[in-house]
């Protein structure tokens, strides 16, 4: 097996081609718009990536780059996950609006617990820097509240027969793998140590290249045409009455909005 130096720079080198590749694909798509965070997302980490290329991985410099950069990709994990809520209830406002509320409540209540608990086992196991241990608190707290409301709108969608199109489903499955990876190899740091910093770096690369690639394979144009629905175990009764009462809350949601007094 290939030393882990060696295949590091193996996956940053085919995770920024792929990511490349990925952008164009979308111009190409005339899918830019629809997916304006992705596209950034996609811009932004070509360009720290290939920033990276002359210094080593385990160097002072990768280490300040990282340092300086990693909360603009916390930022863009939020912005991700609230562009997959606008997508898939686009046809809700009621409820997109209050997601978007959620989210951000969940998300800062998550980083305020990660503020103020102690973690022994980080402080034990992983003889880091300071600045290291704290961005790892802060990133775990976030990937994990995020990948709470992926699953939450996985839920959904295995329960209501909400017709979406192909890309979207696609963009969400695939979205939610790549978070799930990420909160897997931060708690698996979190319980071994930094001894095997190197194999979950190759680990959670690969899987996010792997997760480029699905996007740059099974986007398509046909694929904004197509509409499906993935809700199961309903007959067709069922499905009417799940969409009258998502309906419903969403005009509820409205008209709670509409009435609310202006803030002074």
């Amino acid at each position: 097996m290939p030393p882990p130096d060696s295949l590091i720079l193996f996956f940053r080198i085919l995770g920024l081609v792929a990511s490349v590749a990925l952008f164009v694909r979308l111009a190409r798509l005339d899918l830019i718009r629809k997916y304006r965070i992705f596209s950034a997302y996609l811009i932004f980490a070509s360009i720290r990536t290939a920033a990276g290329f002359p210094f080593p991985s385990n160097s002072s410099a990768y280490f300040y780059l990282w340092r300086a950069t990693e909360p603009i990709y916390w930022a863009f994990y939020l912005l991700l996950v609230g562009e997959v809520y606008s997508l898939v209830f686009q046809g809700y406002v009621g409820i997109r609006s209050l997601s978007r509320w959620a989210l951000m409540a969940g998300v800062v209540l998550a980083l305020l617990v990660s503020g103020v608990t102690i973690m022994p086992l980080f402080q034990e196991r992983m003889p880091l820097s300071q600045v290291l241990f704290y961005y790892l608190r802060i990133e775990r707290a976030l990937a994990s509240s995020l990948l709470l409301f992926l699953l939450l709108i996985l839920g959904v969608l295995a329960w209501f027969p909400i017709s979406l199109t192909r890309n979207i489903l696609i963009h969400c499955a695939l979205y939610s793998a790549y978070f799930l990876s990420h909160v897997a190899g931060i708690l698996v740091l979190a319980i071994t140590g930094s001894q095997i910093t190197d194999k979950v770096s190759v680990f959670l690369m690969a899987v996010s290249t792997a997760c480029i690639f699905g996007w740059l394979l099974l986007l398509s144009r046909k694929g904004e045409e197509q509409s499906r629905v993935v809700a199961i175990g309903h007959d067709a009764e069922q499905e009417r009455r799940l969409i009258e009462q998502l309906s419903s809350f969403n005009l509820t949601l409205q008209r709670a909005a509409k009435s609310r007094p202006p803030v002074t």
